[in-house]
């Protein structure tokens, strides 16, 4: 004579839960307060109903807490296992220059292709710029300066070995084996 019981056409007892929450009064006592209920009589799309701004939860809060060990890595990043900790431990590291990832949660940055760079973000292959050096600008001036310096430099040390190569020649063929190597030629 109070609850009703009802039975589904197996004749076993349907199922209705209450779901309570314990939670501390001001003089430290547990109250266990009703905050859902699932009921298997009802229409799937209703059996289980939750009133979560009823709930509180540890420490007093009101938000639900979250059981992560880490934050999503963003784009541009991948995941790298921390030793000894669970799987859903993990770093999230940069990616490499060159490499990008474009979704959340990566585990590995993919390489660009032939040509391409990452942008800063490391989320997206971009062309590379081609720049040309100017003769108008500062370093077009220098390396051309020192460009011009090595072949100058180049030909003085040539002229210098050349004229002196003639007077190792002449002193070599005025010897008299050098002046037999050079009559059988």
């Amino acid at each position: 004579m109070g609850d009703r019981v009802l039975f589904d056409s197996t004749g076993a007892t349907v199922a209705q839960y209450e779901v309570v929450n314990w939670q501390k009064d001001s003089d430290g006592s547990i109250q266990f307060t009703p905050v859902g209920c699932y009921d298997a009589s009802l229409p799937p799309d209703q059996r289980f109903v939750l009133k979560t701004e009823n709930i509180i939860w540890t420490g007093g809060q009101l938000e639900k807490p979250r059981s992560v060990c880490s934050e999503s890595c963003p784009p541009g990043t991948r995941k790298a296992a921390q030793k000894g900790r669970p799987v859903c431990c993990y770093d999230c590291i940069p990616c490499a220059e060159g490499e990008i990832s474009n979704e959340t949660d990566s585990n590995n940055c993919k390489q660009c292709p032939r040509e391409y760079w990452s942008n800063a973000e490391k989320n997206k292959c971009v062309l590379q710029a081609i720049e040309f050096l100017s003769f108008t600008e500062f370093m077009g001036v220098v390396l051309v300066f020192f460009s011009l310096f090595g072949v100058g430099l180049t030909a003085l040390v040539a002229i210098l070995f050349y004229r002196k190569t003639i007077v190792v020649l002449m002193a070599f063929k005025a010897t008299l084996p050098g002046s037999k190597s050079f009559g059988h030629m």
